[in-house]
């Protein structure tokens, strides 16, 4: 029987400042962790806690796995002391994942706010995988600031493969891109629902509002994604933290289709 509570150590590869407050921890698991997008794991430090993260990487690389991490309380701040070659505690992966087969010969729309791109960043990945299978393929991207946005290099390296719109409420530090709230550019592109499907992930705000840029755009909620990560702490639903009606957020999400959040009692 597989103990799903058993924390396994890795070790810190490298650890990337990605923005202020915010570093990506590459590990590298004890034994091999093969998940798909949209899953999470539970990253501790020994003695001092354990947090859950969405894995950030590129799920054809099952040898390490990445994780954003915003300095925002004890563990986190502990997490950001990490060095290369020290280890962590790890379990995982749990969750749901997107139903990216589903999406084949379809435009593809992904959608982040700020640190919400790091679970979509498997996604542009398996996506770019297997860009001869889908109509076409979208990012759009904004954060509050520009030194704010996450995975720069990445971005740049992505505008060469598909459409990637970047936008900051704030234009400082010479920005000359598109200057607006993520759901405002959604509006101005005029994202088309023909054939589309839309996976957002963001603040709540931006998801909230977002999803109404949505919905005024024409796509229906069967045509749009998102994660719900809130709450969630043991990861496998038996500390109850994450019941949300009959469900766990943990084991019957991250991922949900918008019909199926409006359903969440």
């Amino acid at each position: 029987m597989i103990d799903l509570l058993k924390t396994e150590t890795a070790r810190v590869l490298d650890v990337v400042d990605e923005a202020p407050g915010l570093k990506t921890f590459v590990l590298e698991p004890a034994n091999a962790m093969e998940f798909s997008p949209g899953q999470f794991v539970l990253v501790s430090k020994l003695g001092v806690g354990e947090s859950v993260f969405a894995i950030s990487s590129d799920p054809s690389d099952t040898g390490k796995i990445a994780v954003s991490v915003q300095a925002l309380g004890k563990n986190t701040n502990a997490l950001h002391e990490l060095d290369p070659g020290e280890s962590v505690g790890l379990r995982g992966p749990y969750g749901n994942s997107f139903p990216i087969d589903e999406w084949r010969g379809k435009r593809v729309f992904v959608i982040g706010g700020g640190i919400g791109l790091a679970p979509l960043r498997p996604v542009v990945y398996s996506l770019l995988a297997r860009k001869h299978e889908f109509q076409s393929l979208s990012l759009v991207y904004g954060a509050r600031l520009p030194q704010l946005l996450a995975y720069k290099p990445e971005l740049e390296r992505w505008k060469e493969e598909m459409e990637v719109h970047l936008t900051v409420d704030e234009a400082r530090d010479g920005w000359d891109g598109k200057v607006g709230v993520v759901p405002k550019v959604m509006t101005e592109l005029a994202l088309s629902p023909d054939n589309g499907v839309a996976v957002i992930c963001g603040p709540p705000v931006m998801i909230r509002f977002g999803h109404i840029a949505l919905r005024d755009l024409g796509f229906s909620d069967e045509q749009v994604y998102t994660t719900l990560e809130m709450k969630m702490k043991c990861g496998v639903g038996l500390c109850g933290r994450c019941n949300v009606d009959h469900r766990y957020i943990c084991k019957d999400g991250p991922v949900f289709r918008m019909d199926e959040i409006n359903h969440l009692g």
